[in-house]
């Protein structure tokens, strides 16, 4: 029993001295992780809409996956065709989510008034 104690002391003082070691870089290597994970969310210009696409709208892009194999992989109509896209299936998204959030604040516009008074 006092062996694991031994070693259950050894393994929380090496962990101890690893963590002091890199608590003083631990906002570099947040900064390295992130940056590490940007490429994954760029968006890409000839497939960017049908990759990012969600929920039901994925249903959709399947119905026009087959247009996508018409173009060439360097065409410039296939960079054209997945901008339309891109407008066509998420400008109604956008406008919803904006009218939304436009409503909300309208209607908090009271409450926040209200607490700055009192």
């Amino acid at each position: 029993m006092f062996n694991l104690v031994v070693i259950l002391n050894l393994v929380i003082a090496i962990l101890s001295n690893t963590y002091s070691e890199l608590s003083q870089y631990k906002r570099g290597l947040f900064n390295q992780s992130v940056m590490r994970t940007i490429p994954l969310y760029l968006c890409d210009r000839r497939y960017g809409a049908m990759v990012c696409a969600l929920g039901p709208l994925s249903l959709v892009m399947l119905a026009v996956s087959p247009v996508y194999l018409l173009f060439d992989r360097e065409s410039k109509y296939l960079k054209q065709f997945n901008s339309m896209l891109q407008i066509v299936f998420y400008l109604p998204i956008a406008a919803v989510a904006s009218a939304l959030f436009l409503l909300l604040n309208i209607m908090c516009w009271p409450l926040a008034y209200a607490a700055a008074l009192i």
